[in-house]
């Protein structure tokens, strides 16, 4: 079997957990690509007192709820997708008849 039908067989069975892992993974990129651009607009602050932008005043809050929503999303909707495709998997498992075991 060819490498190419192997990564396809793999996709075809594991396709919701690919999901779940890259929904996941969004908080993490929007951190990713959010933080440089912070920096390039020179905001400051903290999570008390929110955000202030030098270089965008307009733009502190949408600053700030794209900080928030990387740091913290990433904390819990990785951990919570991954969960959720253990648990498939597991129910998968169980609902098999004795004999695929």
């Amino acid at each position: 079997m060819s490498a190419a039908a192997t990564a396809r067989r793999f996709i075809v069975r594991c396709w919701f957990g690919l999901l779940c892992t890259l929904l996941g993974l969004v908080p993490l990129l929007v951190l990713l690509v959010g933080w440089p651009l912070l920096r390039l607009l020179g905001c400051e602050g903290n999570e008390g007192s929110g955000m202030q932008c030098a270089g965008a005043p307009g733009l502190s809050d949408a600053a700030y709820t794209v900080l928030m929503v990387g740091a913290w999303g990433s904390m819990f909707t990785l951990p919570s997708a991954l969960g959720l495709y253990v648990c498939g998997a597991v129910v998968r498992w169980v609902m098999r008849s004795p004999m695929q075991r």
